[in-house]
């Protein structure tokens, strides 16, 4: 692609961190100041910002959607603790509606806890562990999961940003906005019912700092960055996310693309030097479950082959 699509545009010439690379009027590469960091390889998704922009964007197709599968009801933290203490007769002996155990199953298919067929997954057999010890690090990983699966928080991972301050009328209109095209008025309103009971009665919402309230009547909220993020939730949201993208290796950078949809940040809203801080840890030889260069101007973090994201998670709590 950087040759067959080459115009020497220079913009790779401003992802080279020492000076090595010049393209006009021709491409050179000082070979005593290039420290192999392949930015200039890896600038855009096919390494060209020329044929990236030939490349017609991917986009969610909302008729494969269903938002009306949640009802108007969230995933409550009591419910999937409960769920979790008792996963063999939950769903013959609970305290939940008749409408809100559809609702419920719905949520825990996106969050990967249960499948088709209600039956606990792996993922979901390593929740009932981590729900004992460790329920803050459970609820990242469902926050994440539920960023992919979820239509209602794809779309609100992807389209809020953080450390603004929308009033709950203004929300909506959003969501409106958003899934018109595909679905009735009604319908929406309902969903994002949902994902509001989503936020105000589990973790995410508050804990998280996904949807803090800003006044004692609810009336308004702010998406703030959450820091505090485990380890663990940033290595397997590392793996989702390349997993995703069929890749192995990725920049710290790409993450925090205006255009970027997904991944840790999109998720979380967690800073650069944060994040670094974990990636460090992260790629210390007692846990090295990814490789982080991050000196000398290098970004570069390269997941490990033979790793995906739920043998990481399990390898991290041993």
């Amino acid at each position: 692609n950087k040759t067959a699509y080459c115009i020497n545009c220079e913009a790779c010439e401003l992802e080279c961190p020492t000076g090595a690379l010049s393209v006009y009027p021709k491409v050179n590469i000082d070979k005593d100041k290039c420290v192999h960091c392949l930015k200039c390889l890896e600038y855009h998704n096919v390494g060209c910002i020329v044929a990236d922009s030939m490349i017609k964007p991917t986009t969610i197709k909302l008729s494969n959607m269903k938002i009306s599968k949640y009802g108007t009801f969230g995933i409550h933290q009591e419910w999937v603790d409960q769920y979790l203490t008792d996963t063999d007769s939950f769903w013959e002996d609970n305290f939940l509606g008749v409408k809100q155990v559809p609702s419920f199953k719905a949520w825990l298919k996106d969050a990967e806890i249960i499948d088709e067929k209600s039956k606990l997954t792996p993922f979901g057999e390593l929740c009932v562990e981590i729900n004992r010890e460790n329920t803050t690090l459970l609820w990242e990983l469902i926050h994440i999961n539920l960023a992919y699966n979820s239509p209602l928080m794809g779309w609100f991972s992807s389209s809020v940003g953080f450390n603004t301050e929308i009033g709950r009328k203004d929300f909506d209109k959003l969501a409106l906005e958003y899934f018109q095209q595909t679905f009735k008025e009604t319908t929406i309103t309902y969903a994002v019912q949902a994902l509001v009971q989503t936020f105000k009665y589990s973790p995410i919402g508050e804990d998280l700092r996904q949807f803090v309230s800003q006044d004692t009547k609810g009336t308004s909220f702010q998406r703030l960055p959450y820091n505090d993020l485990s380890p663990e939730a940033v290595a397997y949201s590392l793996y989702k996310y390349a997993e995703q993208k069929g890749i192995k290796m990725l920049r710290v950078s790409d993450l925090y693309r205006s255009e970027e949809l997904c991944g840790v940040y999109r998720e979380f809203g967690i800073s650069k030097g944060e994040l670094q801080k974990k990636l460090r840890f992260l790629s210390s030889e007692k846990n090295r479950v990814l490789v982080a260069e991050l000196t000398m101007g290098l970004d570069h973090i390269t997941l490990r082959d033979d790793l995906d994201q739920l043998v990481v998670l399990k390898s991290l709590l041993q």
